[in-house]
């Protein structure tokens, strides 16, 4: 949706004759200055564990907005009913705000969060979105033991060192690992170019707390695990 906004202007011009006499008119004009577009915030799913401390940073939300200077604020849409976590209104990060609710779970739990996100043109347009908050109760994040496994980390979640420990069949080929958001944005990378070790110690103290994938990649394999980062 777009919204055009007007702004009034006024137009003058003065003329003289040959005996210098002056005449002069205005003319009012109503002027399309801009179109204000409508932002998008996008449906988002995450996969927590349980026991995550107050101020624990799920996610930064994804919004998008085409006009350039425009300031976006997020909220919890009126209807959410759901406590559990908080929305920062100038980030649209989301963080835990009663932990208690995150334990003493038996089975695992989904929560959702309604969002949403305006703009703050001549006209405010807005947008919406559910947030899908997975509560993984495993005790440790990993793939299903009938599923080959490719790499283990612990511990989970982590604060300033990761340990990998690398089970690929093509060892020896090398490869990489990457850490990414849910949007998708690499936030750490270390290549292997002649093979993977046994086990290493990643560093992972500059990466702001949240939850996070780590992928391992050769040539013909691929593997994914979830990842926690706290502080």
């Amino acid at each position: 949706m777009n919204i055009c906004s007007k702004q009034s202007l006024t137009a003058a011009r003065t003329a003289t004759d040959r005996c210098n006499n002056e005449s002069g008119y205005s003319n009012e004009y109503m002027l399309k200055t801009k179109f204000n577009s409508r932002p998008v915030l996008y449906n988002r799913k995450y996969i927590i564990q349980p026991g995550l401390p107050k101020g624990t940073i799920v996610d930064t939300l994804m919004a998008e907005d085409a006009d350039v200077g425009q300031t976006l604020t997020f909220y919890l849409d009126e209807e959410n009913t759901c406590d559990v976590f908080s929305l920062d209104p100038v980030t649209g990060t989301l963080k835990v705000d009663k932990p208690e609710k995150l334990t003493n779970l038996t089975a695992d739990t989904t929560f959702e969060v309604k969002a949403g996100v305006r703009d703050n043109g001549d006209i405010q347009l807005f947008d919406d979105a559910l947030i899908w908050i997975e509560l993984d109760i495993k005790t440790h994040i990993s793939k299903p033991e009938s599923e080959e496994k490719y790499f283990e980390i612990k511990p989970n979640p982590a604060s300033s060192a990761l340990e990998v420990h690398f089970f690929t069949k093509e060892k020896n080929s090398g490869g990489k690992i990457k850490i990414l958001t849910g949007q998708g944005q690499i936030v750490y990378s270390k290549d292997y170019p002649v093979r993977f070790p046994e086990t290493d110690l990643l560093d992972v103290s500059s990466i702001l707390p949240g939850a996070y994938f780590i992928v391992i990649q050769t040539k013909e394999e691929k593997g994914t695990e979830k990842l926690i980062i706290v502080r």
